[in-house]
């Protein structure tokens, strides 16, 4: 019989290491994909006329104003909540919808095998905003202090 006890103990060390940079990944991905989205949004928000041409002409989607307007603040706001970690699973999901129908929209033909998918310009915003949406903001959030200390939850759904 083979004695695993030491393969085990590894593990489970391996196991809380790694645990434990859990919440800095998910705040290096809010910093970093927060701020760009904040970037992109405030791009979108001072030329909004550009951006409703480009609906209107280059994409074809309907109501192209109100879809510039929408998609421009909401990656503003949504990148400056998601970079604090203020409703960030919330936000996080609301980006994740808008970067699809970015892929969906814009880059339809790299839809259709990995190799095109993974380098879409749209690919690290619906990744970073999918990992966020599915692990929470961290422990490292104005949600995580507001749910361990305010409501007095415990942490699980947060990371």
């Amino acid at each position: 019989m083979i004695n695993l006890t030491i393969p085990v103990k590894i593990y489970d060390l391996l196991i809380l290491l790694t645990s434990n940079l859990r919440s800095i990944l998910l705040l290096a991905l809010r910093v970093t994909w927060g701020r760009q989205f904040m970037i992109d949004g405030h791009g979108k928000v001072t030329h909004l006329d550009n951006v409703t041409s480009y609906f209107k002409d280059d994409l074809h989607i309907p109501l192209p104003h109100l879809n510039a307007f929408a998609v421009s603040w909401t990656e503003l706001i949504g990148g400056a909540f998601l970079l604090v970690g203020v409703a960030g699973r919330f936000w996080a999901t609301v980006l994740t919808v808008v970067m699809t129908v970015a892929f969906i929209t814009a880059e339809p033909e790299k839809l259709h095998a990995i190799d095109d998918f993974v380098q879409a310009t749209a690919f690290p915003y619906l990744f970073a905003s999918v990992v966020l949406m599915v692990f929470g903001p961290g422990r490292f959030s104005v949600d995580f202090l507001i749910q361990h200390f305010v409501l007095k939850r415990p942490d699980r759904t947060l990371a």
